[in-house]
């Protein structure tokens, strides 16, 4: 029973461990998104996104789909 005890404990630890981990690497790229985007640097921006063509943006009734074409539309 105490082995499974410790064994518990430390699943909770290293899972607690890991989601902080995680929050911790999404905080970094959206403090990079933010400095980027105030210095106006779209293209810096944009690598917090999936370059993919599956990535939208959708903003007043308009989809945009395709990282190229989302890129293309912030620098316009």
């Amino acid at each position: 029973m105490r082995t499974f005890s410790v064994l518990a404990i430390l699943i909770l630890v290293l899972t607690v461990a890991r989601a902080q981990t995680e929050e911790q690497a999404i905080r970094s790229v959206l403090d990079d998104q933010v400095k980027a985007w105030n210095e106006g640097n779209i293209e810096e921006y944009m690598k917090g996104y999936w370059n993919s063509e599956e990535t939208s943006f959708v903003s007043g009734g308009t989809i945009v789909k395709g990282y190229a074409k989302v890129l293309a539309r912030y620098k316009k």
